[in-house]
């Protein structure tokens, strides 16, 4: 079974899951989070706009995948699993954000067109 919100497996499942949509939710999380500690609003408000249109998508594909009644559990679920594996990613410091770039920012791109 297909762990909800691993971030490694967003290529093994639908484009526009859940899943993916969360994933990107998170990526930009993790942007904003940086551009916080840089003290650059004008990025964290576009990353916090960015992550909140992902955050739309996935609850509305998640309604549509499991029903509405476990729409918030299903998220929250995926939201933590690649919130942890992103931290992971950095080892915990923001700092080192641009290294979920090479993994994040094209499959991103692409999923809002």
């Amino acid at each position: 079974m297909l762990a909800f919100g691993s971030a490694n497996a967003i290529a093994e499942v639908d484009t526009h899951s859940m899943e993916s949509y969360t994933t990107c939710a998170v990526y930009h999380r993790m942007l904003a989070g940086a551009y916080k500690r840089e003290n650059q609003s004008a990025l964290v408000d576009l990353e916090t706009e960015e992550m909140n249109e992902f955050i739309v998508s996935a609850k509305r594909a998640a309604e549509q995948t499991f029903g509405a009644e476990t729409v918030e559990q299903q998220f929250l679920e995926a939201w933590r699993a690649d919130t942890q594996l992103m931290e992971s990613q950095i080892n915990g410091n923001y700092k080192n954000v641009l290294l979920l770039h090479v993994s994040y920012k094209k499959r991103c791109e692409d999923l809002q067109q």
